[in-house]
């Protein structure tokens, strides 16, 4: 399991070593321009899930207390 993991952080950097090299002799400015989009919707895409991860959290947690509170009135 550990190796696999190894190999693909080391496949995943020789990758990005790779873009690197090719981007820095010059293929486009367009293809800087075109990763700055995608990590920014991959940065909101990353947003968006811990917002609904947290807002699932929060409402099951408000459920709860919710059900509580009727708990303690009836009694």
């Amino acid at each position: 399991m550990l190796q696999l993991l190894l190999m693909l952080l080391l496949l995943l950097w020789r990758y990005q070593w790779c873009r690197g090299r090719m981007i820095s002799i010059g293929i486009a400015r367009r293809s800087i321009v075109e990763r700055a989009h995608r990590r920014r919707r991959h940065l909101q895409l990353l947003l968006m899930m811990m917002a609904v991860y947290l807002g699932h959290f929060a409402v099951a947690k408000a459920g709860r207390f919710r059900f509580l509170l009727i708990e303690v009135i009836q009694k």
